[in-house]
């Protein structure tokens, strides 16, 4: 009888990059069943959730063998940690970046990049001055960006007692562009 085991492996592709949308395949595809640890069945199959995903093959004779693979996740659903719209904050003010390695990623302002890496966790931005930013994120399949955090730097810090250095953000109602504010 044939060892599947070291044949079945997971191959994927991004099929619809706006929705985020990939097929998984089960290599090679043979006649028998396809079992997906997400509960669909077939060989191959399309999904727009990324994460470890797990294939059973049970050939036509019984016998099952399984393969595991892991889909990168849609990096827009990294972004929400960075802050949109206007503030006024107390310096410094650092801003966490996600907590899983991308393939690139960088902070930017008007000038261009401050800060990046590749195949890291992002570092935290550390700002002294104000300005406008935005962050961006590769995962070896797609990208997205978000550049709309316009941080103003107070002179006086005294409406920031109580709040500890670089983690105080005012929403700054002068500036209309917060999606949530406007």
């Amino acid at each position: 009888m044939q060892n599947y085991f070291s044949t079945a492996v997971n191959s994927r592709k991004l099929l619809d990059y706006e929705h985020f949308q990939g097929a998984s395949r089960a290599n090679p595809s043979l006649s028998g069943t396809y079992n997906w640890s997400n509960n669909m069945t077939g060989n191959p199959i399309t999904t727009n959730v990324g994460g470890p995903y797990k294939v059973w093959y049970t050939d036509p004779y019984g016998c099952t063998v399984s393969a595991e693979d892991y889909v990168a996740k849609d990096p827009k659903g990294y972004l929400w940690i960075f802050p949109t719209g206007c503030y006024m904050a107390c310096p410094p003010v650092t801003l966490p970046g996600p907590i899983i390695a991308f393939s690139n990623w960088y902070y930017f302002d008007a000038t261009g990049v401050i800060l990046g890496g590749s195949n890291s966790i992002p570092s935290p931005l550390v700002l002294t001055s104000g300005g406008s930013y935005g962050m961006y994120l590769d995962n070896g399949w797609c990208t997205a960006q978000i550049d709309s955090a316009d941080i103003t730097m107070k002179d006086s810090c005294t409406n920031c007692v109580g709040f500890t250095a670089g983690l105080y953000l005012e929403y700054d109602p002068s500036c209309h562009l917060h999606p949530y504010f406007s």
